[in-house]
């Protein structure tokens, strides 16, 4: 399935998102990344995560692995805290792009042992082309 919040606008054709890779059919999630903060130091300021991955746009495979995980992590994040607690957090936070990231970025490591921000994924490499990982 593919996913846009109701205020952007697809101004490429969803079957040409990951023509770099041959196959965007067989592909079992497709990510942006939306900010690499890098040394700014103001980042909290303006983003939830220093590597934010983009949340307003998606497609996933049905059950995709990093979908149960953000829902199983959503779930976690409120079963372990109190209704005050929980008044006193952002929605950014508890279901938005921090949690999003968390998740997705805890994925990639898990599965493919890649991490975000170091090696062949650093913040040159995130912000300046498309990347393909996974089978």
């Amino acid at each position: 399935g593919v996913y846009g919040d109701i205020d952007t606008e697809c101004i490429r054709p969803v079957d040409e998102w990951l023509a770099h890779t041959g196959d965007f059919y067989n592909t079992g999630l497709a990510i942006g990344i939306e900010v690499v903060v890098g040394d700014r130091q103001d980042w909290r300021e303006y983003f939830d995560r220093p590597i934010q991955i983009c949340q307003w746009s998606m497609a996933a495979a049905p059950g995709h692995p990093a979908l149960r995980m953000v829902l199983e992590k959503i779930r976690q994040f409120f079963d372990s805290r109190t209704v005050e607690q929980i008044n006193n957090i952002t929605v950014c936070e508890a279901t938005g792009p921090a949690i999003w990231s968390d998740s997705v970025i805890e994925y990639l490591k898990d599965r493919y042992g890649v991490v975000l921000g170091n090696g062949p994924f650093d913040k040159e490499q995130l912000e300046n082309r498309f990347s393909h990982i996974g089978e």
